[in-house]
């Protein structure tokens, strides 16, 4: 006897269901989407300046104030962070629609305002350790988990403003050294990335679409020189310094670009960075 096959029962709830989800399938190639950038580095080095060549209006929170070097530059609305629930209220304004782009500067700071709040001490001590939660929490690696936790949750918000908001979303933030060790006798590898617990700096690179790093040096010309009867190509400082934005593959700082199939290699870094040049790198253009 051939054996009983049950049927999947169709309701109209089961129809709304399957309706609903394919309304939502749609081209790849449709979706307009603002970029969600991290960018880190030492200080002065131009990340705030960066964020200043984004989409006007732009609000910027800060947990410091480093908007000296924008104060000349119209378009910028500044908000100081005070409480980690103040990126609630912001989350709420930016969906009003009146801003184009939105920067945090910095995500480490805002990680030590919800260490304050879990902790509830008016500054966090200089050397931080896992023993730090070890009063209100069960330990230290409790009270970093729960910091970790509540950061995610409401940077989540903020950076998919980028996608429901078409909002262009730039964290800031400075940078650490990460030790790789090996095993037996190899060498400790230098890793560099944004300057957050490890877990969340994981997070937040994955959480984005750009990672790259900003820093300085001396600009150098390519000046031909005769040798030996020979003409010979070689780099020359000029006394000069010059912002940089490094964006290619590097060995030792994390870096990562999500771009098109035929932008192709990316440059190491780009010279005197700003959102032009950012965008036409990401469309290859």
């Amino acid at each position: 006897m051939p054996k009983a096959v049950r049927q999947k029962r169709v309701t109209k709830t089961t129809l709304s269901k399957d309706s609903s989800v394919r309304s939502r399938i749609v081209p790849a190639s449709s979706l307009s989407k603002g970029i969600k950038l991290l960018a880190y580095g030492r200080g002065k080095t131009g990340k705030t300046r960066l964020f200043s060549t984004f989409p006007k209006p732009a609000l910027l929170l800060g947990t410091e104030d480093g908007t000296n070097s924008i104060a000349d530059i119209d378009g910028i609305d500044f908000l100081y962070l005070q409480h980690s629930d103040d990126m609630v209220g912001v989350i709420e304004v930016l969906k009003e629609g009146e801003y184009q782009s939105v920067g945090l500067d910095t995500g480490g700071g805002f990680q030590e305002i919800i260490v304050k709040e879990a902790l509830d001490l008016d500054e966090v001590p200089v050397q931080r350790t896992y023993g730090m939660g070890s009063g209100k929490f069960k330990d230290g690696r409790q009270m970093w988990g729960v910091v970790g936790l509540q950061f995610k949750e409401r940077l989540r918000r903020l950076i998919d403003l980028a996608d429901t908001q078409n909002i262009n979303v730039m964290i800031i933030a400075h940078e650490r050294n990460f030790q790789e060790e090996g095993d037996g006798h190899e060498l400790i590898t230098p890793t560099i990335g944004a300057a957050l617990t490890p877990s969340v700096a994981g997070w937040l690179n994955g959480a984005v679409d750009y990672v790259c790093q900003t820093f300085i040096r001396e600009q150098t010309n390519i000046v031909t020189q005769t040798i030996a009867g020979k003409k010979i190509k070689q780099k020359q400082k000029t006394g000069e310094m010059e912002y940089c934005l490094r964006i290619g593959p590097h060995p030792v700082y994390l870096t990562g670009f999500r771009v098109k199939k035929k932008v192709g290699d990316l440059p190491d870094s780009i010279v005197d960075p700003d959102y032009g040049k950012i965008m036409s790198l990401i469309e290859g253009s």
